[in-house]
């Protein structure tokens, strides 16, 4: 289980930090690439748990291949009205790219990881749900999840690509 990011408050780590806790002795390790404000805090939650790695900044060139390590990856917001209105991190499109499973704690509806069928959409800060989410990823079949894997790619190539962006923006423009 994977976060490749900025250890900020934002994005709800702490219940990462605790699902990680709550499947201790399911053998499912939680790595955390990035560093950031909240960085100290989430050592300090994690001392206690042999689950838990912090592996530094992970560079640009080597993220997609880092990610590919992880059989699943995790990307959460806070459960703030200004984050469920649709907003999604940047951070769940490199995990699509890299064709990895996405557990989504995240208030809106929208969620991207919902439209294209890549992942499981939880709500947001809770721990229990993040937790059950891996443990049902775990458990699927390699073919089931190599066919969520794909869609996530497939989403990225249908609708996010440059020139998919760049004929919306003409399309508004010119409207």
């Amino acid at each position: 289980m994977g976060y490749a990011g900025s250890l900020s408050r934002v994005y709800g780590l702490e219940h990462f930090i605790e699902a990680a806790r709550l499947v201790r002795h399911e053998q499912i390790i939680f790595v955390l690439a990035g560093g950031g404000g909240h960085e100290r805090f989430l050592y300090k939650q994690a001392a206690d748990l042999p689950n838990v790695y912090f592996v530094g900044w992970v560079p640009k060139p080597e993220l997609c291949a880092f990610l590919r390590q992880m059989n699943i990856t995790y990307a959460g917001l806070l459960d703030l009205p200004s984050f469920n209105i649709g907003s999604d991190s940047t951070k769940i499109f490199e995990y699509m790219k890299a064709e990895r499973p996405v557990v989504h704690a995240h208030g809106a509806k929208t969620s991207v990881i919902r439209k294209a069928g890549c992942g499981i959409h939880v709500p947001p800060e809770n721990p229990k749900a993040i937790a059950d989410a891996v443990l049902r990823l775990r458990s699927i079949s390699e073919g089931e999840r190599r066919k969520m894997e794909k869609k996530g790619l497939e989403y990225l190539e249908k609708h996010r690509t440059y020139n998919v962006l760049a004929g919306k923006w003409m399309e508004l423009l010119n409207s």
